[in-house]
């Protein structure tokens, strides 16, 4: 089930077990990530992440899904060792 939360372009979809999978349009979801939207964009367009389109225009991200295909390319904080010089 597909339902329009709080007409802000958050689509929310409930299964059986409660599990909510919270959908966003590509406006809503570089205003969460903190990119422009172009930016978005071209992630989709380089198959960096996942999408769904729902006829011609309106293209839907799911959160989870996005923020596990983002997590790929996260690196690790450099450390720092006192005897390294």
């Amino acid at each position: 089930m597909l339902a329009m939360c709080q007409g802000k372009g958050v689509f929310m979809h409930v299964e059986a077990d409660q599990n909510r999978q919270i959908f966003l349009q590509t406006p809503d979801l570089a205003e969460k990530l903190g990119v422009s939207i172009r930016t978005i964009e071209r992630w989709r367009y380089d198959g960096l992440i996942p999408f769904k389109k729902i006829g011609r225009r309106v293209v839907l991200h799911n959160l989870g899904d996005v923020l596990k295909a983002l997590n790929v390319f996260e690196t690790p904080a450099r450390t720092r060792t006192s005897d390294v010089l």
